[in-house]
Parts: structure tokens; sequence; C-alpha cells
């Protein structure tokens, strides 16, 4: 299993590369626990330096523009 910080490193080379407003977090829920994902998040939170903005693109608001819901 890959470890924290190398996870870290690849999470913060695809938004080096690809830029904020092009990921969209999902999960494989139900195949993994709740507790699992509210982990990861809480870790991205800290690890990644995101501002509010940057999160929100993430976590909600590209998933919405890709829809074409106006949030």
């Amino acid at each position: 299993m890959v470890d924290l910080l190398m996870k870290r490193k690849i999470t913060e080379a695809i938004i080096e590369l690809s830029g904020v407003e092009k990921i969209i977090f999902g999960t494989d829920w139900p195949i993994s626990s709740h507790e699992a994902y509210i982990s990861l998040v809480d870790h991205l939170r800290e690890e990644l330096n995101l501002n509010r903005k940057e999160e929100k693109q993430i976590m909600s608001g590209n998933m919405l523009k890709a829809l074409g819901v106006k949030n």
C-alpha cells in the first residue's frame, strides 16, 4: 500500500500538472468505509495547503460545473 507521504506527493503533482479546476473528488462508496473518506479529506486539508476556494472546487464545484449545475 502506498504510504501517506507518497499519496501526498502524487496528489501535489496532479494538482500542479492539471490545475485545481480539473480535479473532481470521488469515492468508491459503499465499498470503502465512510470513516476512510473522512480521514482522507482531513489529510488533504492538512497536507496540501489548499485554500477554501480550491478545496470547494475539488470537493463539489468542479463536478457541479461539469454537470452544468449552477451553484
